[in-house]
């Protein structure tokens, strides 16, 4: 069984936090320099656009959810890393656990600075994951000790978003895993690497769906029961409301 760190805070000091020696680091220097800008000057610098995050394991109609909102509030959408590094995915997906989450890292990093500091044509930005599935995945893929193998220790919650990557509106979409494998199964495209390890790995999957659960300010919608269009409106009617609310 795979287990968690003990705290969250632990998990930050082991995993996440941005390092000048990693691979990424040395490959997009320039997304690297955006990155330490932004977690230096945020606290002082105005945050023009509005981020809303859509996380959810691969089944339960993430994607789908941010098509639809991107077209119907008119909003850009973007995955959760900067531009410059989504063709070089596949490439840090055969990295070690460790490069793996430095890339994906600094592409969440990069991507909210890029955001928030350049001028932007929608005041409002849908992404499709962010720095919670990052985070999530290095949590699932802690190696246990020997001393521990028994029981499975899940960081406290609620799980904490660092102030430079917190979004201004998170949505979870869960999905009863009978019925997330039913849609899988219905799919026309290639099995992710993430679907392959989730897969494989019924307490990576728990692990991963726990962590997108307990993010601090999480709504999550139970999609199993409802149909696309059903969730798009629950979805849509969630974020006008959270808008007009912080508007």
């Amino acid at each position: 069984m795979l287990h968690f760190l003990l705290s969250s805070r632990a998990l930050s000091r082991k995993m996440l936090t941005l390092q000048s020696t990693s691979k990424a680091a040395q490959q997009f220097p320039q997304q690297f320099d955006l990155a330490l800008e932004w977690i230096q000057l945020h606290p002082i610098l105005p945050r023009p656009v509005k981020i809303i995050v859509v996380e959810g394991l691969d089944g339960t109609g993430k994607s789908t959810l941010v098509d639809f909102l991107s077209v119907q509030r008119k909003t850009q959408k973007r995955y959760g890393i900067h531009g410059a590094m989504q063709s070089h995915r596949s490439e840090y997906d055969q990295e070690n656990e460790h490069e793996k989450r430095q890339f994906y890292l600094l592409g969440n990093i990069a991507l909210m600075a890029e955001l928030q500091t350049t001028p932007q044509k929608n005041p409002i930005c849908i992404l499709d994951r962010s720095y919670a599935t990052t985070l999530s995945y290095a949590a699932g893929n802690v190696v246990p000790t020997a001393q521990d193998t028994a029981t499975q220790v899940l960081p406290p919650t609620p799980i904490h978003w660092p102030a430079y990557l917190r979004p201004d509106i998170y949505i979870v979409l869960h999905c009863e895993e009978q019925e997330r494998l039913r849609r899988l199964s219905a799919r026309s495209v290639l099995e992710t690497n993430e679907e392959k390890d989730i897969a494989a790995s019924n307490a990576l999957r728990r692990a991963i769906d726990y962590c997108y659960r307990n993010f601090e300010d999480a709504t999550v919608l139970d999609t199993t029961p409802l149909s696309a269009s059903e969730v798009a409106s629950v979805a849509l009617e969630i974020i006008n409301n959270q808008l007009n609310t912080n508007s």
